[in-house]
């Protein structure tokens, strides 16, 4: 069925040049790219935003950045990072080479607008089957396409993407400050689950493997935590750093004991409240 979109979606003579100078045409976000019309013909985008507020490019593109970065595994802020910095992303978001990318809180609330709606669930299905047809998700084995988990797993990678990030700060603050006493205390498997690289493995794609994951971190950092409590120095507990890490601990994890379990929250608490999406733009 074809809904007759209104979009204009001409890549931009910019974005297109340079894009190529880089990427193959078989490069599976350009391919995208060239088919954006179809694609837009194909699911009616007035499903995806039940509050229209955003106008329809805004809201095809936060669905295409979405199906882009469950194939990636990425995090709103490496999602909106990709849209800033990623020529073939532009391609096939249609984005000027200048534009400034989608921001991360935005993709947030569209993700709980479609996670709200089993209207915008089931649409947000038909864009992933689409998207599927090019060979994104190939290489993914076993990785679902159900719209409502597929949008959870987003979730549950947003939450622990804080995670880490928290404890990398902290293990930085404190490696700046106290180097000594943190050489003496650290667990020795937290030089390379918190180093700089990579968010997260592809081998973790579904909520059990992401629970297992998290529920790890959640240990770790109520090891630091209880390590900085030990040393009694407020010059590290007061520190926002710290002062983070102990607010997603309790936010995230339950306590029995010493057995630390991660909360299931769903597909709720974005990073940030105060973002507004004005007048239908990006």
């Amino acid at each position: 069925m074809e809904f007759g979109s209104k979009l204009n979606v001409n890549i931009p003579i910019e974005t297109s040049q340079a894009a190529h100078q880089i990427y193959n045409s078989r490069n599976y976000y350009l391919r995208i790219g060239d088919s954006l019309a179809s694609i837009a013909n194909q699911i009616n985008l007035s499903l995806f935003d039940s509050t229209s507020i955003l106008d329809q490019d805004t809201t095809f593109r936060h669905a295409l950045v979405s199906t882009f970065q469950y194939a990636e595994l990425l995090p709103d802020s490496l999602a909106s990072s990709a849209s800033l910095k990623r020529l073939d992303w532009k391609y096939a978001l249609y984005l000027p080479v200048k534009h400034p990318g989608i921001h991360k809180n935005s993709l947030c609330y569209f993700r709980q607008g479609l996670y709200s709606s089993s209207e915008a669930l089931k649409e947000f299905g038909n864009l992933l089957q689409i998207i599927a047809e090019f060979g994104l998700y190939d290489n993914l084995k076993n990785r679902s396409l159900e719209p409502g988990e597929m949008i959870s797993i987003l979730c549950l990678i947003n939450r622990i993407f804080r995670l880490q990030e928290a404890m990398k700060a902290g293990l930085s603050l404190i490696s700046s400050l106290e180097p000594d006493w943190l050489a003496g205390h650290i667990s020795p498997h937290w030089f390379n689950r918190y180093k700089t690289g990579p968010f997260i493995s592809v081998d973790y794609f579904n909520p059990a493997d992401l629970q297992t994951y998290a529920d790890r971190i959640g240990n770790d950092i109520f090891s630091l935590i209880s390590l900085i409590q030990e040393k009694d120095s407020p010059v590290l507990a007061t520190r926002p750093e710290i002062q983070s890490l102990m607010h997603l601990f309790q936010n995230q994890f339950d306590q029995n004991g010493e057995i630390i379990i991660w909360k299931n929250h769903g597909c709720v608490n974005c990073e940030s409240n105060d973002l507004k999406v004005e007048g239908g733009q990006l």
